[in-house]
């Protein structure tokens, strides 16, 4: 394996916390609940201009703000629960269990600055997003390594929020210099060298998950489309629980490695089972 560091332990970890799992489930379900709440009346109003003959639909201005204030809640809902799920990771990395109502409590304790990064990082996804409606196939590229970039920039940034109590400014910043830290003076390109190798089991379970949860649903289309809904049916909904399942998991192995790293960078302490020695040969670029 050489120097470099393969983080599927990070697997073993959530297997023995499950309750780390609880943080995305609970962000999804409260998403969709504002989203429901909020976004009917447009559905509502849309529904009932398509049944009257409206070739073109159009929304309210009521309609449209409706549409603004779910999209930044929920922002914030999803930055929320990724707090709360960050400092149960932590907890784990450090050695401790992982409780949905600790981490609840710490994500409270933390809800303004975490409402503020929820809004930050909308905004930052609007305007990549507008960036590739806008500018064709340049637009996609700009917007591909833009998202890239901003990700690697920001991998640290709730285990900043959570543990240092910092707002994004000054958290983006901190999370920039744990990444120089971690990867040597040349941290932002260099450091897509070495993580490329680093997350293993993270990608066995992503892109796994994926290809099965893609080929139930096209078995399941197929299927129905023969005229066979009893197997059509069933394929469909279970692929899309195994897309639910992958982003579930996912979502707590990326929090996991964030804090394995994040714990190493700024208290030079790895969890058990994780060798630091082999962590710091992978790891520094010096």
């Amino acid at each position: 394996m050489g120097n470099r560091v393969d983080f599927s332990f990070a697997i073993g970890m959530i297997r023995r916390n499950a309750a780390l799992l609880a943080f995305p489930v609970l962000s999804a379900a409260i998403v969709a609940v504002v989203s429901l709440v909020l976004l009917a009346p447009i559905g509502l109003q849309v529904a009932t201009q398509v049944a009257d003959g409206v070739e073109d639909p159009t929304v309210s201005p009521v309609a449209i703000v409706l549409l603004v204030i779910a999209f930044l809640v929920n922002a914030c809902v999803v930055a929320f629960f990724s707090g709360a799920l960050t400092s149960e990771a932590l907890v784990v990395v450090r050695g401790g269990r992982a409780s949905v109502g600790h981490g609840l409590s710490v994500a409270f304790g933390r809800m303004l600055p975490l409402f503020a990064w929820g809004l930050v990082t909308a905004t930052v996804g609007l305007i990549l997003q507008a960036i590739r409606e806008r500018a064709g196939a340049i637009g996609a590229l700009v917007s591909f390594f833009g998202g890239l970039a901003w990700g690697i920039a920001t991998l640290f940034v709730l285990p900043v929020v959570i543990v240092e109590g910092h707002y994004p400014v000054t958290a983006v910043k901190r999370s920039i210099a744990i990444l120089r830290t971690l990867f040597g003076p040349e941290a932002a390109l260099g450091s897509l060298r070495r993580v490329w190798g680093y997350g293993i089991g993270y990608l066995v379970v992503v892109f796994g998950g994926v290809l099965l949860g893609v080929a139930l649903i096209a078995l399941g289309v197929v299927t129905a489309g023969n005229g066979s809904t009893v197997l059509g049916v069933p394929a469909i909904v279970a692929g899309v629980i195994v897309f639910g399942l992958v982003a579930i998991v996912s979502t707590a192995l990326g929090a996991m490695v964030s804090a394995v790293l994040y714990v190493y960078a700024t208290e030079h302490t790895t969890p058990s089972g994780v060798d630091g020695e082999l962590l710091e040969r992978g790891l520094a670029a010096r």
